[in-house]
């Protein structure tokens, strides 16, 4: 993959899914993006809250990195690839058109007594250090830079990894709280 094309097309992504957000969930109230379609489904608030818990993992662990690395070491090279777990993450478990379904992570699964205020402003939040962190990047070798993932130290992606994998990861679940506003039995 390109390496600049790849880190654009990121940031377009994440710019759809923020406008998304803004059109879809932002003027929804409270009563609405807490409504469940059955008690074992996450409502709109649960799906940007996993995602608001599973990608604030990685932001925080790509601002040490992005802080302390010296850029110098790791120029960036015209094309990258994904590691073998981060195309086996991208293109089986978090991409947005898998028809598998994964149980999320224990420690990622939101509780149900939600702050849905807090739970949208970070959600923007977190979108936007991604942004800010991509475009930090653009100058460096997206494959030598590894981060363990936050759920096993045995699990270790690259910084290309991790970009791919957190705007896959949040398309997928945008999807499904658009999936939940979009039944006919959702609170108008």
């Amino acid at each position: 993959m390109n390496t600049q094309q790849t880190l654009r097309q990121l940031q377009n992504d994440l710019n759809e899914i923020l406008q998304t957000f803004n059109q879809k969930f932002e003027k929804l109230s409270d009563k609405q993006i807490a409504w469940k379609p059955s008690p074992e489904k996450w409502n709109v608030a649960e799906c940007l809250q996993h995602l608001n818990i599973a990608n604030g993992f990685y932001v925080k662990k790509v601002d040490v990195i992005l802080s302390k690395i010296d850029k110098s070491e790791f120029p960036t090279k015209s094309e990258f690839d994904l590691s073998f777990q981060g195309k086996i993450f991208v293109n089986y478990i978090i991409d947005p058109k898998t028809k598998y379904k994964f149980s999320a992570p224990k420690v990622t699964k939101p509780r149900p007594d939600l702050d849905i205020t807090k739970v949208k402003t970070k959600f923007v939040e977190i979108i936007n250090t991604l942004q800010r962190q991509i475009v930090l990047s653009e100058n460096l070798d997206l494959e030598r830079i590894k981060i363990a993932s936050p759920f096993t130290n045995l699990l270790k992606f690259t910084l290309g990894d991790v970009y791919m994998i957190s705007a896959r990861h949040t398309q997928r679940h945008v999807n499904q709280a658009l999936r939940v506003i979009d039944l006919a039995e959702f609170p108008k």
